[in-house]
């Protein structure tokens, strides 16, 4: 599957998770709030969703921060990271 794809459901997942609606006009408001640079537009956040695009990474850790979700899980899914940390012990052993 491509990994914008696997992205947005990530991030539509995350967002019903935190209580809110995985829309577009939820997200571009919610994240407006939040982001300190110039606004994302509604057609930005709607890409998102629909795994057309993803976003930079400072703005990765904007949504992950109002959704409570650590950044890399959010990038990359949770079995990546298990996956890395399976690595890890390997070698420490």
């Amino acid at each position: 599957m491509d990994t914008k794809i696997e992205f947005a459901q990530r991030l539509k997942q995350a967002m019903l998770d935190a209580g809110y609606e995985a829309r577009p006009s939820v997200l571009e408001l919610e994240f407006n709030q939040r982001y300190w640079g110039s606004p994302v537009t509604f057609q930005a956040v709607r890409h998102w969703l629909r795994g057309d695009a993803m976003p930079e990474q400072d703005k990765l850790q904007v949504l992950a921060e109002w959704l409570s979700i650590e950044p890399q899980v959010l990038r990359f899914g949770g079995e990546a990271i298990r996956r890395i940390h399976e690595k890890t012990s390997s070698w420490e052993a």
